[in-house]
């Protein structure tokens, strides 16, 4: 599966956590303002994409010399930078897309850019959205997901309802169960074992897996 990373414009506070997600790609991406993350992890993206209303002009013409693809559109435009960035994506050919600085103080992108992992899904791709302490998926039929060190699992539904809910390795293991998008009952289950399993008859879920963190 080909990997591309996509810097969004986002909080990212821990460079070194989402360091190794660079380290997998393929192909390095920046939307927008999301080059200043690249910019302040030393790595040259492979293109650099946006209507450029974010970034300033030196810092694009320091990669423009470097020979970094560029991809300028209008700000007058019907789709979000992120959502480019994916469409791109898929054009060059890679099938799994991780999306980078993708949440933050803008309640609107943020809650946006956890949608586009529909899309995603939608196009036949596999996408995630990671963070300084958390994996962010979207399934429509079945997944195994792994520790690797995160405390929770949260399995939230996008669609209205989510039917044939199963899930076994977690503490709170469900047997074909709904989940109502306007319910919080999957949030904050708990790994049981080193990996579990969900799976899903019908609808759209978000899984979320985070670690502890202090509020």
């Amino acid at each position: 599966m080909s990997v591309a990373v996509i810097f969004l414009a986002g909080e990212i506070n821990d460079y070194e956590g989402i360091l190794k997600y660079v380290k997998e790609a393929d192909y390095v991406m920046c939307a927008d303002a999301g080059t200043l993350h690249a910019e302040k992890m030393n790595i040259v993206p492979d293109m650099i994409l946006g209507d450029m209303d974010s970034i300033e002009s030196e810092l694009l013409e320091k990669y423009l010399k470097k020979g970094v693809e560029t991809r300028l559109f209008n700000v007058d435009k019907d789709k979000t930078d992120s959502h480019l960035a994916i469409d791109i994506a898929f054009e060059k050919g890679f099938d799994h897309i991780i999306l980078l600085g993708a949440l933050g103080s803008l309640p609107d992108h943020t809650i946006t850019n956890i949608m586009l992992l529909e899309y995603i899904c939608t196009r036949q791709g596999k996408g995630m959205i990671a963070t300084d302490n958390a994996q962010l998926v979207v399934i429509k039929d079945r997944i195994t997901i792994t520790n690797d060190g995160y405390d929770r699992v949260s399995l939230i539904p996008i669609s209205e309802k989510v039917t044939g809910v199963t899930c076994t390795g977690l503490r709170y293991d469900l047997q074909n169960d709904v989940l109502y998008r306007a319910d919080s009952r999957g949030t904050s289950n708990r790994f049981q074992e080193e990996s579990a399993m969900i799976e899903i008859k019908d609808g759209v879920l978000l899984i979320v897996k985070a670690r502890e963190v202090s509020i």
